[in-house]
């Protein structure tokens, strides 16, 4: 049976009178070039540390406008409009079946469903749009937890 020989190259120690310092001459050299070119891009690109967050004077925050867009604070729609979203939002059949004269429903929703539907039926107002009865049962689904909500929904909604 005859054996090879495989050279493994290694990093050999320093030789005997040889410094430590003369083996890292190439690595030292490429950490000092490498800073060298970081303050470079740094003045370069203008960095000059952290900046303080500029003050605006009275005057100049007055004169800001502020345009009114779909991207207003929710003020701005009614609750109406919002308890409208809400609802298409859990179910996209709702609004026509309550056109079309059914104002009472119930069903399964999701937990953060029934939370937003239930902050909108707490709204001041809200109680001529909407009568919410969520139930003391928590139901299981395949894929997620649900809620049995009842609700009717009263005429005001579709004026």
């Amino acid at each position: 049976m005859k054996h090879t020989h495989t050279d493994i190259e290694t990093t050999a120690p320093p030789k005997s009178g040889e410094k430590w310092h003369e083996k890292t001459d190439g690595a030292i050299l490429l950490i000092v070039l490498s800073s060298i070119i970081l303050v470079w891009l740094a003045y370069y690109f203008g960095w000059t540390g952290p900046k303080e967050p500029k003050q605006q004077t009275m005057e100049q925050a007055s004169n800001v406008t502020r345009p009114t867009n779909e991207f207003s604070p929710p003020d701005a729609v009614t609750l109406k409009d919002r308890l409208i979203s809400c609802l298409d939002d859990i179910d996209k059949r709702i609004m026509p079946a309550f056109r079309a004269g059914t104002a009472s429903f119930q069903g399964k929703i999701s937990p953060h469903q029934v939370a937003e539907l239930r902050k909108l039926a707490a709204e001041p107002g809200a109680s001529q749009y909407i009568t919410l009865t969520v139930q003391p049962v928590i139901v299981f689904t395949e894929s997620d937890a649900a809620d049995s909500v009842k609700f009717k929904l009263k005429p005001a909604l579709l004026q």
